[in-house]
């Protein structure tokens, strides 16, 4: 898992560098495509060594920690890189993200990560790369189909991904045409996802002590709640009201991601895993691709 996260973190890394050579929008498609397929690689390993170094009794303060990381990353890093920007142009924001790469690898050359159970077993002698990919390909789809807790968490995080393309994709479009704001359309959508972001955090600080005292099922159920907050543009309301629902959808699902990624670490074999992560991953992406798409479709109409 440590070498897969430094070899896919070295990928991104010349990726990201070439991205300032590029001269047409289908060399940066490419290069996207591949940073995202670097994403994807290594973003499995992650998850799955998370379970294992911090342990179970650690392990819902470890998702915690994890998403206030994320949101604090959501909220400093695009006014860095907007900073970056004004001051020396767009270039030099993929170098500093290529530096970035970099030191992460050295990081991750440091980490130590327990040996997972079954490791053994999982080279078969022989087997080619495509029969291996193959094999564990479909393990992870069979442990998704049987496993009761992480077939819901799948289906649930699918449909969710129609909320997230509303909000990113509708967002844009609502703040500069519904809303009418002109000039003050981007400052607006940034303000909605620091919002978002500074719910995120909020909710991560607090989500272990909620599970504690509501249990993890309601806390979950809590989560899912969060999109009908963004029924609140339904009705076109001053947009303090829209930074607080925002706020409050970002705070639910902080909650929802770490309780469905304690169940799927608790309830997935150590050795499966990654297996299932990827899998997992997959299918959501296939869903985001799908809803994000309907969602341009509908936000003309």
């Amino acid at each position: 898992r440590r070498r897969l996260r430094i070899r896919a973190g070295a990928a991104r890394m010349v990726v990201v560098a070439l991205v300032p050579f590029t001269t047409a929008v289908w060399q940066l498609s490419i290069l996207a495509v591949l940073i995202a397929a670097g994403n994807a690689a290594g973003r499995p390993a992650e998850l799955a060594a998370v379970p294992s170094v911090a342990g179970p009794r650690r392990l819902v303060a470890a998702l915690s920690l994890i998403q206030v990381s994320n949101g604090i990353i959501r909220i400093a890093i695009p006014a860095a890189g907007a900073a970056i920007i004004s001051l020396v142009g767009p270039a030099a924001v993929f170098w500093v993200q290529a530096v970035f790469f970099a030191l992460s690898i050295i990081a991750l050359r440091k980490l130590v990560i327990p040996r997972r159970e079954g490791q053994a077993e999982d080279a078969i002698r022989g087997e080619s790369v495509v029969a291996a990919a193959k094999r564990e390909m479909w393990g992870g789809i069979h442990a998704i189909r049987t496993i009761p807790v992480v077939r819901g968490v799948t289906a649930s995080e699918s449909l969710f991904q129609v909320a997230m393309g509303a909000m990113t994709v509708a967002g844009i479009v609502y703040t500069q045409e519904t809303l009418d704001l002109g000039d003050r359309a981007e400052a607006a959508f940034a303000l909605m996802t620091t919002s978002l972001a500074s719910g995120a955090v909020l909710g991560a600080f607090v989500a272990a002590r909620i599970e504690r005292r509501i249990g993890r099922p309601l806390m979950m159920a809590m989560g899912y709640l969060g999109p009908f907050f963004l029924i609140a543009a339904f009705t076109s309301p001053p947009m303090p009201a829209i930074y607080v629902a925002w706020f409050c959808f970002g705070f639910l699902d902080a909650m929802a991601v770490i309780s469905f990624q304690a169940y799927l670490a608790e309830a997935v074999p150590d050795a499966l895993r990654g297996r299932v992560y990827a899998a997992w991953g997959a299918i959501v992406a296939l869903a985001s691709a799908i809803a994000y798409y309907g969602i341009g479709l509908l936000t003309p109409v």
